[in-house]
């Protein structure tokens, strides 16, 4: 999936921190970080900008094991929230790839959400699920449609929300993600470039 972002988002950015003795924070485009704190502050610039400008901004974080990324990724959250934003945290592991859904139903039982909105997405997720296992038919054939159509009403839940706050979601360890999570991630950063979001995703790369 990540190596897909960034043909998904022409605006998107990559930040790369240090690890193995190398100096390597960098950003797509022509910002230069120096560590942990302009990591932060360069991502709050993001989510400022993604909300003055209306535009959506994708960020991917690399870095190999202990770099700082998980702890990147929930300060900022944290932080985001604090600006007043609808701040969303997930986390993924090997253990749960083929649990479908599961990055997005820890958005949809974030407490930021309202209980109607928290209910429609949970209720669209356990269809799909729920459809699936009745079919045996995995992501193939009418799952598969149905899946597609879980992508765009999720999507268009997230970006409606967008309308009337800052919207930041992030995904910690991505690559790790269940293949229905990563359908919907993919499909909604290609439709944020007109709302206020900004998806920010990290991944490990070998030292």
């Amino acid at each position: 999936m990540l190596s897909q972002i960034f043909v998904c988002l022409s605006r998107g950015f990559a930040v790369r921190l240090p690890g193995g003795g190398r100096d390597e924070i960098w950003v797509r485009g022509n910002v230069r970080l120096s560590g942990r704190e302009d990591s932060l502050a360069e991502l709050g610039l993001i989510l400022s900008g993604c909300s003055a400008e209306c535009t959506g901004r994708v960020v991917l974080l690399e870095g190999p094991p202990a770099s700082g990324k998980t702890t990147i990724l929930t300060t900022a959250v944290r932080l985001a929230a604090k600006t007043g934003a609808l701040a969303f945290n997930a986390s993924c592991a090997p253990a749960e790839r083929d649990l479908p859904f599961g990055v997005l139903n820890q958005i949809f039982l974030s407490n930021q959400l309202p209980a109607d909105v928290k209910e429609h997405g949970n209720r669209i997720i356990s269809d799909v699920v729920l459809n699936m296992r009745s079919s045996g038919q995995g992501a193939g054939g009418g799952a598969g449609r149905q899946l597609a159509l879980a992508c765009h009403e999720i999507s268009g839940i997230l970006v409606q929300l967008a309308s009337s706050s800052p919207v930041m979601i992030a995904v910690d360890n991505a690559s790790q993600a269940d293949e229905q999570s990563k359908s919907c991630l993919l499909y909604l950063m290609r439709r944020i470039e007109a709302a206020r979001m900004l998806v920010v995703l990290s991944d490990e790369v070998a030292r």
